[in-house]
């Protein structure tokens, strides 16, 4: 389900609408489990779902103070995660002879498996630099542009050692050639 966070950041109106139809399309879907929970004799958990929407407003203020990148990983993390388990119900759906089951079990695998794309393809639009379909937060900006800062050091350390290895190896070559350069004079 998508987060106001997220429909918030949405560059366009048509992103913001697709967020929106996803949350809503999200909805149903835990409509149609919780349905079918019911049919097979189970008792629908009323308490997950609002630890659920619980942890993922504590997920999202936390996000705030990370870029904006780690937030879109995290979200890719978790669409995984779902689009397996939707899996896994596929089959054992199938195993059981729920042919009802599994078909709910395949809308839930082609609804993730979408997400997982479109948030991929987000992701590569962000490490593009191009107009990406989500924009960063203004604090998500700075905590951007405060692990570049922090990170800095570590660039700098690591391109002068790079450096030196290499200044070291073009030497040791170097030295390698005049020396069989010298052997053959000999």
């Amino acid at each position: 389900m998508e987060s106001p966070i997220r429909v918030a950041q949405a560059r366009t109106d048509a992103v913001r609408r697709e967020l929106e139809q996803n949350a809503q399309h999200a909805a149903e879907r835990s409509a149609a489990i919780a349905d079918q929970l019911r049919e097979l004799g189970g008792v629908t958990d009323v308490v997950t779902p609002v630890l659920g929407r619980l942890g993922a407003l504590v997920k999202c203020t936390l996000e705030q103070a990370e870029p904006i990148d780690e937030a879109l990983l995290q979200d890719l993390q978790l669409e995984h995660q779902l689009l397996d388990r939707a899996t896994y119900l596929k089959v054992l759906a199938d195993t059981a002879g729920q042919s009802e089951v599994k078909a709910l079990a395949e809308r839930l695998v082609t609804a993730h498996s979408a997400t997982v794309e479109w948030l991929t393809v987000v992701l590569a639009e962000q490490a593009l630099g191009g107009p990406a379909a989500l924009v960063a937060t203004p604090f998500q900006r700075v905590a951007g542009g405060a692990t570049e800062l922090a990170n800095l050091p570590v660039r700098f350390a690591a391109t002068t050692v790079n450096r030196a290895v290499a200044t070291a190896q073009h030497a040791g070559e170097q030295a390698g050639a005049s020396t069989g350069a010298v052997r053959e004079t000999l």
